[in-house]
């Protein structure tokens, strides 16, 4: 689990020999030509979750995107089973935009400040904090309805 005192001091593991493990991986895209428009990429790993959309062009070898990661998983257990912080935090207690362009083999990565955040990545993040409200509108009988036969 990743631990918020290794990352203040920089002793992040080394993907490339540990890997990365997750639980799901949800893509939503589209291919236009050579290139695969990430409409939504989700991952729910096991110590860092992410939102975002972004863009393979596999002409060019690169990828363009624009990235909410969640790192602090155990603290964001925490919040999501306190009701009331839960519903305070968004069920989150940090998202840091990060932005990931460049070859695939070798992509730059860099925190983004939250003023240059795209309104399509934080409307994509609002869609899935409401989706599971909008699950339970659908299964909910409308009282109106029963009321008026």
């Amino acid at each position: 689990v990743l631990n918020v005192t290794e990352i203040v001091k920089g002793k992040l593991p080394n993907l490339d020999v540990d890997g990365f493990t997750y639980s799901s991986i949800d893509i939503q895209g589209t291919f236009q030509g050579e290139k695969l428009i990430i409409n939504k990429v989700q991952m729910d790993g096991d110590t860092l979750d992410v939102l975002g959309q972004g863009m393979l062009d596999f002409r060019k070898d690169t990828v363009s995107a624009e990235l909410l990661a969640s790192p602090f998983k155990t603290v964001d257990t925490l919040v999501k089973n306190i009701p009331g912080i839960n519903y305070l935090m968004g069920g989150s207690l940090v998202a840091i935009p990060v932005s990931v362009k460049g070859k695939q083999n070798d992509p730059k990565v860099r925190i983004m400040s939250a003023s240059s955040v795209g309104s399509s990545l934080l409307s994509l993040g609002e869609r899935v904090i409401k989706s599971p409200l909008k699950l339970i509108e659908t299964v909910t009988p409308d009282k109106r309805g029963a009321e008026e036969e």
